[in-house]
């Protein structure tokens, strides 16, 4: 990309209003978000396929940015 990791910051900040690690962590939850409504596998497995070594974490990220625990989110959206 031919930029510096200041400059970077400041691009992305730019276009996003979030902070590099804010960004990358709210679009692993929107991955996230989207494989809990359309597959079966378990929370904890969507969890380390969306890149967090901690499903209590992930959880925790999970209800802080969607207002639901991860499982209750599946069973309140899925229709």
């Amino acid at each position: 990309m031919y930029l510096s990791e200041p400059h970077l910051r400041r691009k992305l900040k730019a276009l996003t209003g979030m902070p590099p690690q804010d960004y990358l962590l709210h679009f692993r939850l929107y991955k996230a978000r989207l494989s809990l409504l359309q597959t079966e596998d378990s929370v904890t497995s969507i969890a380390f396929d969306c890149g967090f070594n901690d499903p209590a974490y992930f959880s925790r990220a999970f209800s802080k940015v969607y207002g639901a625990s991860p499982l209750k989110y599946r069973i309140e959206n899925r229709k």
